[in-house]
């Protein structure tokens, strides 16, 4: 098993693309931090595996879902009723994404 290893420089590169102001401290700790998790992917990388049967949920449980069928619905305007705003047959909500020029 080869040591992996994230430099200071991969940490700092990361931190800009996620817009995050860190430490010199805090890039040799994530440093460290980033490539012991690699180490340890790297183990699990080692594992036979072979008969094991995948798991498609950890849990126990089973997803008991009745069947998809149309039920009666409310109408739109009772849906708009309670609305903060509204614009004719419409939500409205504050502008999320703005528009350049």
């Amino acid at each position: 098993m080869t040591k992996q290893s994230i430099t200071s420089d991969e940490v700092k590169k990361l931190a800009a693309l996620s817009k995050l102001s860190i430490t010199d401290d805090e890039v040799d700790k994530y440093s460290r931090e980033l490539s012991d998790i690699l180490d340890y992917v790297s183990q699990l990388e080692n594992v036979d595996t072979r008969n094991v049967e995948p798991l498609l949920n950890v849990l126990d449980q089973v997803n008991d879902s009745k069947p998809d069928e149309p039920q009666p619905s409310i109408t739109q305007k009772l849906a708009l009723k309670n609305a903060p705003k509204a614009s004719g047959e419409f939500f409205q909500v504050p502008e999320v994404i703005k528009k350049n020029g």
